[in-house]
């Protein structure tokens, strides 16, 4: 296997990302991709050079928060560069890696993995109102029963990850022309909208929960189990590979950043 982390750190300082980075450099042996703007000059000169990482520069955007619409269609032309057999299209701010993502993946190669968060569209403001206001209120009504897809890790054979680029690449850029500009929150909106009503049996794939899955999506968590080991575990207290959304629980930050050796030699 030569799996590959394709993750977009634009905007950020490195003190907010090495989480993520160092994690997946300690804990995993997959290589990573970091997508820059040119102006991210102190992470392009802390991490150059560095075994594992890649760097893909490109030209400073209006507001960085924008490149939460245009990851996908740079990540769609890395892998088509790269080839690599898997890949994780992730968040780079609020992930950690405890180890490899793929370890469950290997028995589906052809189906590509969602995390869902814990809770139901409906009951989550938030994507209710994205999902409204990008596609209206008759596919809300339609998805809202579903659990909330989140685009922040999602993982699977390339092969498989690039179809499903292909459609959510262009969905997201027509509504941006729509828009005349990016909204915060059509990344999200328009993958649940891709699966749970578009989809139609065309991409083959598998949810993890935080009730079984090994990628667990934390924010709405009211509490996070551990093991003796130290290991953030799912409700059944099996290891989660990926730790999604960690920040939103300072202790639980801190407990993360403590076994990175890169962040304590």
């Amino acid at each position: 296997m030569h799996p590959l982390i394709i993750a977009a750190v634009t905007g950020y300082k490195l003190s907010q990302v090495e989480t993520f980075i160092y994690s997946a450099l300690q804990n995993t042996s997959y290589n990573l991709a970091l997508i820059t703007q040119k102006s991210d000059q102190d992470i392009i000169n802390a991490l150059s050079g560095l075994a594992r990482i890649s760097i893909f520069t490109t030209k400073d955007l209006p507001d960085p928060r924008h490149m939460a619409g245009y990851r996908f269609q740079i990540s769609s032309n890395i892998l088509q560069q790269i080839q690599p057999d898997f890949v994780v299209l992730s968040d780079s701010r609020d992930v950690f890696f405890q180890s490899d993502p793929f370890y469950l993946l290997k028995s589906a190669p052809t189906r590509i993995t969602l995390a869902t968060e814990p809770v139901k569209i409906k009951d989550c403001q938030t994507n209710s109102k994205w999902i409204r206001s990008f596609f209206g209120a008759r596919t809300l009504s339609e998805i809202n029963e579903q659990k909330v897809l989140c685009c922040g890790t999602i993982g699977g054979p390339t092969c498989s990850i690039l179809s499903l680029l292909e459609t959510l690449n262009s969905t997201i850029k027509t509504k941006q022309e729509l828009l005349r500009g990016y909204q915060w929150g059509l990344d999200q909106a328009s993958l649940n909208q891709l699966i749970y009503q578009e989809n139609e049996g065309l991409i083959e794939y598998d949810i993890s929960d935080n009730n079984s899955g090994p990628w667990l999506t934390i924010h709405h968590e009211r509490s996070i189990p551990i093991n003796k080991q130290g290991q953030i575990t799912n409700s059944q207290g099996n290891p989660a590979s990926i730790v999604h959304q960690y920040d939103r629980f300072p202790w639980l930050e801190r407990h993360l950043r403590s076994q990175l050796l890169t962040l304590n030699s």
